[in-house]
């Protein structure tokens, strides 16, 4: 067994290489254009063809990123799918995608898009980007927009207080045909097009026949929706699966190394937090909550060597990623409070943080009851959801602060910070992680099938 660190290489990303080139003089793509397997694979490089199957945790309740419900794992599974004007590398850098030009203009930006077609032959166009914009909600980038109109075709006039266009237009910001998501059959503007499609059991992604960068190689991609990460493990150890994102938990490594299952990791934006917004605790409740939970004792027991206590929401990589303004923000008492604290079934780590907290919160003076749930319920909201204090993870967004007043109010506390993980068997190749809100399909157009 192997343990590969994510590597990022200077200069262009081939699955970032939105429908352009590094050059200068590169011309642009034919819109009409269609990418077939034999042109698009380099010679003596990646092989073309064959099946893969792809596990990941829990089930996401919705494909649609402006969807109510939509969850860190919808934006992760869309994002072959559709394209965005911008989108981020594994090094936290929000590089071109469908903007061909970003202008800056009185009170906003002029973006022009590069010339793609969605999967029926129909050309992205401004209307897409607008219809988009009015949909989308946090934390879509999108949402931040305050005025858009179409200048054109292919130029969007977009409008706000705004700092970083780049980041903003990058942050789960899809463009969807017509503002909307579709249904397997429908259009799609990514790599693949969504084949397929079963509840509690998979999606199916096929390659986009109008798509015209590199990949894809794979002539189909299946995501499967495991219950649980034992089960998970064992399928991989089986050769039942070809990769997984597999969720950080204690050990993880050694586990991995014991099954002969290959892995990338890279420390990036993933944390695990408390979400007291269904918990029905007040201000000091939630106070009193935070005062008797020691972290100290979190990243002894169960974080280790794979992750670091957090003081905010949206940690980053490198040595200070985990500054920011909670500390121990806490105080009062517990003493005689009853409770239940939740969080997504078949997720160790989570399981192991929410009997550590209930300890601790027992020591205090006060009584917690342990609930789990599917994870699409208890992410998504909605039937199933048992409501009180969530333990929950969430993929982080590079350059994203936590808002003003978010210490004060303490609609949620970080707890600690965690390495985003991705195992798979010796055959597939080209996977690479990235630790942020791209999830694991970020560059699946570039995975193909070798010798093991």
């Amino acid at each position: 067994m192997r343990s590969a660190r994510s590597r990022v290489a200077a200069g262009c990303f081939a699955t970032l290489l939105a429908l352009g080139a590094c050059t200068d003089d590169a011309a642009s793509p034919d819109p009409g254009a269609t990418a077939s397997p034999d042109s698009s694979a380099p010679a003596g490089g990646p092989e073309v063809g064959g099946s893969v199957v792809f596990g990941v945790l829990g089930e996401p309740p919705t494909l649609d990123p402006y969807a109510r419900r939509a969850t860190d794992l919808t934006h992760a599974l869309v994002r072959p799918l559709y394209p965005s004007l911008f989108r981020w590398d594994p090094a936290g850098r929000a590089v071109p995608y469908l903007a061909e030009s970003l202008e800056v203009v009185r009170g906003g930006v002029r973006v022009r898009l590069t010339q793609i077609r969605w999967s029926d032959g129909s050309p992205v166009t401004a209307r897409d980007v607008v219809a988009s914009i009015r949909r989308a909600r946090p934390p879509s980038g999108f949402a931040r927009i305050q005025n858009v109109r179409a200048a054109g075709p292919r130029t969007v006039l977009l409008g706000g207080r705004v700092e970083d266009w780049e980041s903003t237009l990058a942050t789960a910001a899809y463009v969807l045909p017509g503002g909307r998501a579709s249904r397997p059959g429908g259009r799609f503007g990514g790599p693949f097009v969504l084949a397929g499609l079963r509840s509690g059991l998979q999606v199916v992604y096929e390659p986009n026949p109008t798509w015209v960068a590199t990949g894809p190689y794979l002539d189909r991609l299946k995501v499967q929706f495991i219950s649980g990460l034992s089960f998970l493990l064992e399928l991989l150890e089986r050769g039942d699966l070809d990769g997984a994102a597999v969720p950080s938990s204690v050990n993880l490594g050694e586990r991995l190394a014991a099954r002969d299952i290959e892995y990338a990791e890279a420390l990036g934006w993933e944390s695990v937090y408390l979400d007291f917004r269904s918990s029905g605790l007040d201000r000091g409740g939630r106070r009193a909550f935070v005062a008797a939970v020691d972290r100290g004792v979190l990243a002894e027991g169960i974080v280790r060597g794979d992750g670091r206590i957090s003081n905010t929401l949206h940690p980053e990589p490198g040595a200070g990623g985990s500054r920011g303004p909670f500390g121990r923000a806490g105080g009062g008492s517990i003493t005689g409070a009853a409770g239940l604290l939740t969080g997504p079934g078949g997720d160790e780590l989570v399981t192991l943080t929410q009997r550590i907290i209930q300890r601790q919160i027992e020591r205090a003076g006060g009584a917690l009851q342990i609930a789990s749930a599917e994870p699409s319920a208890v992410y998504g909201g909605g039937r199933g959801d048992p409501g009180g204090v969530k333990v929950l993870r969430s993929g982080g967004v590079p350059g994203v602060s936590d808002p003003p007043g978010a210490v004060r109010t303490l609609h949620a506390y970080p707890l600690f910070h965690v390495e985003t993980v991705i195992a798979f068997g010796a055959a597939l190749k080209g996977v690479e992680v990235n630790p942020t809100i791209e999830g694991p399909l970020w560059n699946a157009e570039l995975w193909w099938l070798g010798a093991p």
